[in-house]
């Protein structure tokens, strides 16, 4: 860690947090990614994805350049992606014609490369795609192959899981990964790969439920919601792609990546051009997110909800959900607070006045004692 400076939190989850660092001597920008635990089975699958994640240099994935140890904690630098992660930014920005195109491509070029080296990412997500803001365009860029799975005897290591255990996010996981994460193909990646797009193109989610249970149940049932209702001029084409990526059983799915891409149609003639108003928007939303994450104790609804309220103020949000303001909590607490005073206060006025109203009656009651000197005879 002497060689690079904490500048600011880029996120943190239940295992690692990330951190943007500059390297001391070369002024250069990383993100750090530190392991939260010490040592362990943790350590090792962490040093696992560093291992895989440096084999793979590709403009489409975010690539590692360095492991560093920190008070018996382990951590990777990786290169410093200047963007939004996916989630965030298709919440607040309606991706559709050449620019989902785009984003499309940009996964699947990412995404081959790895299962060229014989790997499985497994935890494909809209949180796991960085969407970089580079020149007048945006590039997804694919990050954590964490749970990523070596196929090629070349990059096999320690197994980081063990058959019949489950590994990944539910809303995006293949059926199979539900069951046995460790016998998986790469057609889970060409599923979670549907699920994704389907996500984007149709503004919502594949399975709504987060409840695992149901998540489980719609998942291995294939009870989702056909894509009907989609942008003016979207290819028919890429509706199919998706639908055929989503199908139940693997063995009905797209084989791999060249199928995928072969259903899905060509990429752009050339990289989509973003607007001035557009990539100024989606700074405005990098800020937001930056600004909260770097505040450890802000919680995930204050950065939908501040999220929400950019979309806002520029016009492209989609619906917010209710906002959930905090600073009821001490609105609440005040109007508790005077309510209180004011039962003290009238149970002391109450108290008083039954005091002055009892000297009263016992003044107005008692009979004074005569004088035997003025008793007349």
């Amino acid at each position: 860690m002497d060689r690079y400076e904490v500048e600011a939190v880029l996120g943190q989850g239940g295992m690692a947090t990330v951190y943007k660092v500059c390297h001391t001597e070369l002024m250069t920008r990383h993100a750090l990614k530190l392991l939260m635990h010490k040592g362990g089975s943790l350590a090792d699958r962490m040093l696992q994805e560093g291992k895989i994640q440096a084999r793979l240099r590709h403009p489409n994935v975010v690539g590692v350049t360095d492991v560093v140890r920190h008070e018996g904690h382990i951590g990777l630098v990786m290169d410093f992606v200047d963007g939004v992660a996916l989630g965030a930014f298709s919440y607040n920005y309606h991706l559709k014609g050449d620019k989902l195109d785009q984003l499309a491509h940009d996964l699947f070029d990412g995404i081959e490369v790895a299962h060229a080296l014989g790997l499985v990412h497994r935890d494909l997500k809209p949180d796991n795609v960085m969407m970089a803001f580079e020149g007048d365009g945006v590039v997804a860029k694919i990050t954590d192959f964490g749970l990523a799975k070596a196929l090629s005897d070349e990059l096999r290591v320690a197994r980081a899981t063990q058959a019949g255990q489950m590994m990944g996010t539910p809303r995006y996981m293949a059926p199979e990964q539900f069951f046995d994460a460790a016998a998986v193909d790469v057609r889970a990646d060409i599923y979670a790969l549907g699920a994704i797009l389907y996500e984007v193109l149709g503004r919502k989610p594949l399975f709504p439920d987060s409840d695992l249970a149901n998540a489980l149940t719609a998942c291995v049932t294939g009870d989702w919601e056909p894509l009907t209702k989609l942008p003016a001029g979207t290819p028919p084409a890429w509706r199919e792609a998706i639908h055929a990526c989503l199908a139940t059983a693997k063995k009905d799915r797209p084989a791999d990546i060249g199928a995928l891409r072969a259903l899905w149609g060509a990429a752009p003639a050339r990289r989509p051009a973003w607007s001035v108003d557009d990539l100024s928007f989606l700074h405005d939303v990098q800020d937001v997110v930056s600004e909260k994450l770097s505040t450890p104790k802000q919680v995930k609804e204050q950065v939908d909800d501040a999220l929400a309220k950019v979309g806002e103020a520029r016009g492209r949000a989609r619906p917010a959900p209710p906002p959930r303001p905090r600073w009821h909590r001490w609105v609440l607490a005040a109007s508790a607070g005077a309510l209180a005073m004011t039962a003290l206060w009238v149970g002391l006025a109450g108290a008083s006045l039954a005091w002055v109203s009892w000297e009263a009656s016992e003044s107005a009651n008692a009979t004074p004692s005569p004088d035997p000197e003025s008793v007349e005879p």
